[in-house]
């Protein structure tokens, strides 16, 4: 995968030339088709994804029934996946293809290894997930809030 890709992506943009190469021998462009799993909330977390084109829809649930609520949606530029960084890996949501995507796929577990040996990289690429926490978190909060209102 040529390593000029991950450039898109505001998340590795102080990257030097030697770790996107890192990146890219440990990725791989992966295509999904409407309504296609990615996926399951619960399940062992084993990639971070990079959103090429296209659209994922992020669905958690919310009782014990099995419904779903659709939490966000993430186009082009955009990162998923990031529980493969933080304990206890596993998803936090199910990821749905909107409609046809691409997506960058990195294999978590060789991730995982070069970062404990990169620290640099550790640290930028651990920020940058604590900043996508963060900023779902706030979307979350707004959804939820909007949903409470409609409730009442």
């Amino acid at each position: 995968m040529p390593p000029e890709l991950f450039r898109q992506f505001s998340f590795f943009k102080p990257i030097d030339e030697r770790q996107l190469a890192q990146l890219a021998a440990i990725a791989a462009e992966r295509s999904y088709q409407p309504g296609e799993i990615l996926f399951e909330e619960g399940a062992s977390a084993d990639w971070l994804y990079l959103v090429l084109s296209g659209a994922i829809e992020l669905w958690m649930r919310v009782d014990g029934l099995g419904r779903a609520v659709l939490v966000d949606v993430v186009g082009p530029g955009g990162i998923i996946g990031w529980s493969t960084l933080v304990p206890p890996h596993k998803n936090t949501a199910c990821g749905k293809a909107r409609c046809s995507s691409q997506v960058i796929a990195i294999d978590s577990s060789q991730l995982k290894q070069m970062v404990e040996k990169d620290h640099s990289l550790g640290f930028y690429v651990y920020r940058q997930v604590a900043f996508v926490i963060a900023q779902r978190l706030q979307d979350l909060r707004c959804r939820l809030a909007g949903l409470l209102r409609a409730a009442a």
